[in-house]
């Protein structure tokens, strides 16, 4: 694919156009001693021949003198630096170029650990070195319906709900609330001191209160069982 820009072995060019009023035999221009083309009238002219370039900021020694309305033009090339260049190959097989923004370098790919024996893994980091780590498995799902997952702090296990029978209620030791704009459940039986409901509520089975029910206007008591 070819190409759309400057030349890649080339810095940038800047061109500066001068018109003589006559008798002149040097001119004011920037440019990079040896990156420098001039021309007079469309014609090239020859460095130490026709012209002195060594200063970087004029040209001398025009000869002859110009002649009035005389076109110098000046085709100035930045010269390249090695922040400019790609550093060496050799030896930089399979690295990536970076920069710091002011120097590019070859720098090396983070590669993965082996991934031979490592099925099911997932990739970690301690912040220096990659590494595979086993994902904590759930408990077998068999034969566990109905219970929910627990843990001890080192290994989850299934753990069966406990709820209570008409013989045997459970009790909260404080009274409850159920909030306004919210529908709640409770499943029961259940013992409670006082039952404030602001909202919906939804008892399964049985609820056995000990003092007061408040029901507000924006609230529902559904006993369900």
């Amino acid at each position: 694919m070819s190409y759309i820009g400057q030349e890649l072995r080339q810095g940038k060019a800047v061109r500066t156009l001068f018109t003589a009023s006559g008798g002149e035999t040097a001119v004011t221009v920037a440019y990079t001693p040896g990156q420098l083309s001039v021309f007079l009238n469309g014609v090239k002219l020859i460095e130490a021949v026709d012209y002195v370039a060594t200063t970087g900021t004029s040209i001398t020694g025009l000869s002859p003198a110009l002649t009035v309305d005389d076109t110098i033009d000046c085709v100035a090339i930045d010269a390249l630096t090695s922040n400019d260049t790609v550093p060496t190959q050799a030896g930089n097989s399979g690295k990536f170029l970076t920069t710091n923004a002011t120097t590019t370098s070859w720098a090396t790919v983070d590669a993965l650990p082996t991934q031979s024996g490592q099925s099911g893994k997932f990739l970690t980091t301690n912040a220096t070195t990659a590494s595979w780590a086993t994902v904590d498995a759930l408990p077998t799902q068999s034969g566990q319906s109905g219970k929910f997952l627990t843990t001890d702090a080192t290994t989850a296990s299934w753990a069966t709900p406990s709820i209570g029978d008409a013989s045997n209620l459970a009790t909260l030791g404080s009274d409850f609330t159920a909030p306004v704009n919210y529908s709640t459940a409770l499943v029961g039986p259940v013992t409670i001191p006082n039952v404030t409901v602001n909202g919906n509520l939804n008892v399964m089975t049985s609820l056995n209160v000990t003092g007061n029910v408040s029901i507000a206007t924006t609230g529902s008591l559904n006993i369900i069982g």
